[in-house]
């Protein structure tokens, strides 16, 4: 490895900020080792997610951040405690490997669980003919092995790993500027943080779309429904008043019948007065109820018809209906892209700023704040405390899982 001087960052930092950044630590990583061996452990003990291929890449990725918690931060906080005996003397070749490899190696997971979900919901018949429990532990190796492959060169000789980790030793400028770093501070950036964001970002902008398109469907099929009910519902009305009519239609002859008799019956008895009636009586039942089925009713509407209320009635459902469908997919649409959001946003918030100065320090050929830079890479650290709450609690069958877990813990420590 390249020569370097030794100089903390620390070094001159107060009590008060240093025990500011002790407990920021302390908490992150408290939360870190609790929330990934829990992770772990519901998976090994649960039969029904340990079968599950996918949940593999989540125990990589929370071995990963484990690893993370349980070496690189203790170390971490152990040099602000006691600045004086620097844990770097006697770790430094593994400091080094252990910050690229671990945070690498959880970053290339979280990619890795971008693309598995994204297959599983863009293509899933061929997703469940692929992944098999063999080729899922391949992958995970395979994950791995790349992170490894970056954590390595500086062993080699090639750039420093001081010129990426603050606080144990100062880069020289000499050694920023030369073409090896460079090249390995391009491929570390391209090929770590700048794949994993476009791929996550591509895989879930593509779920959303997806997810998008099947609230769409539903919504119309719901939709669908509601005209279908609404037309059946107007069709056996439109049936039971057409009975109603040929009933009173019969009802009408037989009374025109009763007349003709009573009508001759009067011719015999000389009373022409019926004659006029009758013929009153049918031209009142052609008016009332034939004519209107034909040419349409000569009058406004009686709104006071309860089947005229119960069609209103039916049209007004199926409106609500239809605003409450629109009203729900767009609860959905937006709770879809509120999850995805949430996933890329914590990562971007994590990793974005140390990466950022990275950026810049390739970009202008020097380095800039060394304190920036360090404070920067500690709130990467804590995405390894929060990836548990993403990719795992949030899920109701993890959740069940881990409430069982806690359940037989109590019986076992009561016997």
């Amino acid at each position: 490895m390249l020569n370097v001087t030794r100089n903390t960052v620390t070094s001159s930092w107060g009590a008060e900020k240093l025990t500011v950044f002790i407990l920021f630590l302390s908490v992150i990583d408290g939360l870190a080792i609790l929330g990934n061996t829990l992770v772990i452990l519901v998976i090994l003990w649960t039969k029904s997610l340990r079968r599950m291929e996918a949940n593999s890449f989540v125990m990589s990725l929370s071995i990963a951040d484990l690893l993370v918690a349980l070496t690189i931060v203790p170390i971490t906080i152990a040099s602000l405690v006691n600045p004086q005996n620097h844990p770097y003397d006697k770790f430094k070749t593994f400091l080094g490997v252990g910050n690229f490899f671990f945070c690498i190696c959880s970053i290339m997971n979280l990619t890795l669980l971008s693309l598995d979900r994204y297959f599983a919901i863009t293509s899933p018949y061929r997703y469940l003919d692929f992944l098999t429990h063999k080729r899922a532990c391949s992958l995970c190796i395979l994950i791995w092995v790349y992170s490894l492959g970056f954590s390595l060169p500086p062993v080699f000789g090639i750039s420093s790993y001081s010129c990426f980790i603050p606080n144990f030793e100062t880069c020289r400028e000499d050694v920023w500027r030369s073409s090896d770093t460079l090249v390995f501070a391009l491929l570390v950036l391209g090929f770590t943080y700048g794949l994993s964001l476009v791929s996550m970002s591509y895989c879930y902008w593509k779920i959303f779309k997806v997810a998008r398109s099947h609230s769409r469907r539903i919504a119309a099929q719901q939709s669908f429904r509601i005209s279908v009910k609404t037309k059946n519902q107007f069709v056996e009305q439109n049936a039971r008043t057409t009975q109603n009519l040929a009933l009173e239609v019969s009802k009408a002859e037989e009374i025109k019948s009763q007349s003709i008799q009573s009508h001759q019956n009067g011719q015999i008895n000389g009373n022409d007065t019926e004659t006029a009636g009758f013929r009153w009586v049918e031209k009142s039942l052609i008016d009332i109820v034939i004519a209107p089925w034909i040419i349409g009713p000569k009058r406004p509407i009686n709104t006071k018809n309860p089947d005229f209320e119960h069609s209103l009635h039916s049209s007004a459902d199926s409106d609500g209906s239809s605003k409450n469908s629109d009203k729900n997919f767009t609860k959905n649409e937006m709770r879809v892209a509120r999850s995805f959001l949430i996933v890329i946003g914590l990562y971007v918030l994590c990793w974005t700023p140390f990466c950022l100065i990275l950026a810049l320090e390739i970009f202008l050929r020097r380095k800039l704040s060394e304190e920036a830079s360090l404070i920067c890479l500690w709130i990467g650290y804590t995405n390894s405390c929060v990836n548990p709450f993403i990719y795992t609690w949030k899920y109701r069958q993890f959740r069940c899982a881990l409430i069982r877990l806690w359940r037989n813990c109590k019986l076992l420590l009561r016997e």
